[in-house]
């Protein structure tokens, strides 16, 4: 089996190439260059039927089943091959796809294994440890806050998108539902003594710009992936959140400050945007 077998499972001459009959053969055109095949008389014929199978595609066993007296047709192929006339004709093979359902686990799968071996918050050691100070709880609501006040504009552009009718009225209710959520946070903030009015003026750290561009760019340019990774910042941590709670208490944070947040993140919990979303029959590779 020659090389050109191996790359093409059905070769093709090159789109745009004319094939004419000379004297002495066939010549083979391409824009400003070309090839000249000289063929024996008592081959004419079978070349002319294997460059008309080769306009066409075919493959290895067809061309060889047409031109029984042809000597060195692997030779002939490889030199077509070698000047760029040949191409690949058979159609590509259809990428598998699966349906939203299916995706969402796999992704959910594919996350805990993440999170089982490389996920390491520092925060939560450190409370649990009891080494967290005030201002690194104080510090956790502010950049959460930064995501749950730009969660609108992040969810806005994915309404762009040809969704189906049921996944794009989930998308509605879930942006209606984080309008205002704002307020829950900002409020905590207040009670820990936070300038409300300064809080416009205060830009996240990178990680968190990192988490909202991340959102905001697959929700305006891959709704897939928007769909998919929602429930990392949607689903709440449990354990974190406990640990938050009794953390806060003991550094001398008030009720006030901690209620707000786990109400924002019990509220995501119960309206499963993210769950809903990817498992919806419009979140499927082959509808996407």
């Amino acid at each position: 089996m020659t090389a050109t077998h191996t790359f093409f499972r059905r070769p093709r001459l090159r789109p745009g190439i004319e094939v004419n009959r000379t004297a002495d053969g066939f010549a083979l055109g391409y824009r400003r260059q070309g090839v000249d095949l000289a063929v024996s008389p008592e081959a004419t014929n079978e070349v002319g039927g294997l460059l008309d199978l080769l306009s066409v595609g075919a493959s290895a066993d067809e061309l060889a089943s047409a031109t029984p007296g042809l000597d060195d047709l692997d030779g002939l192929l490889d030199e077509l091959d070698r000047l760029g006339l040949l191409t690949e004709g058979a159609p590509p093979d259809p990428a598998p796809g699966v349906d939203g359902v299916e995706l969402y686990r796999s992704v959910r799968r594919f996350a805990a294994r993440l999170q089982a071996t490389v996920c390491d918050s520092r925060l939560y050691r450190a409370m649990v440890s009891g080494e967290a100070t005030r201002t690194n709880l104080v510090g956790y609501a502010l950049e959460y806050h930064h995501v749950v006040r730009r969660s609108p504009a992040l969810i806005a552009p994915a309404l762009a998108h040809a969704w189906e009718p049921a996944a794009y009225d989930l998308l509605q209710r879930f942006l209606a539902e984080e309008i205002g959520h704002d307020q829950l946070t900002a409020g905590a903030l207040a009670t820990a003594g936070v300038a409300i009015d300064r809080l416009s003026a205060v830009q996240p750290l990178p990680a968190t710009f990192a988490v909202c561009a991340t959102l905001g760019t697959t929700s305006a340019q891959d709704p897939l992936s928007f769909a998919a990774c929602l429930f990392l910042v949607e689903e709440p941590a449990r354990e974190f959140n406990r640990a938050f709670a009794a953390h806060a208490a003991k550094v001398g944070l008030p009720s006030g400050f901690v209620e707000p947040l786990l109400e924002h993140s019990g509220i995501n919990d119960e309206a499963g945007h993210a769950a809903e979303l990817s498992t919806s029959r419009q979140c499927s590779s082959k509808s996407l």
